[in-house]
Order: C-alpha cells, then structure tokens, then sequence
C-alpha cells in the first residue's frame, strides 16, 4: 500500500506545501482494496513469525515459504532453524 500511493504521488504536479499534502490525501484515498488487503496479509505473515521468534532473514524465508497460509507452520519454524544453526 505504502509504495503504491508513493508510485502515483510522485507522478503529480505539486508547487506548494498545501498542494503536496492534497494530492497525497487523495493517493491515499484512492488506494484500491486489494492491494490494501495485500499489505495487511504480508504485514500478518511478518508478525506470525516474528511470534515465533523469528528475525530478519529468517522472518523474510518463512514469510515467504508460508504464502499461501495465513500463519508460519512450526515446520516452516523448526526447518529454517535446522538452516540456521
């Protein structure tokens, strides 16, 4: 979502502090319901496994091996620690 609206605000025309801040309300506006639907699920990925106690790169496989689930597996946790150590 964030890089979305940052795509179409950059696009714009803006001359003055008052027109940056009303178009970027508009991108914002704007912004379709699937790709918000899309960052909610990868931000919801992220904090499954971040509660598993996953960090940083490890976060990112898990997230990534695991698209299609709603929650990073423990397999998904006990295979990439088996990686890692």
């Amino acid at each position: 979502m964030p890089g979305w609206c940052e795509y179409h605000y950059r696009d714009e025309q803006k001359s003055t502090f008052t027109a940056a801040k009303e178009v970027a309300f508009e991108w914002l506006g704007a912004c379709p319901t699937d790709v918000i639907r899309r960052f909610i699920n990868c931000a919801w990925g992220f904090m499954s496994t971040y509660c598993c106690g996953l960090t940083g790169r490890a976060a990112e496989w898990a997230v990534k091996k695991q698209r299609g689930h709603r929650a990073v597996s423990e397999l998904a946790t006990t295979s990439i620690e088996a990686v890692l150590n």
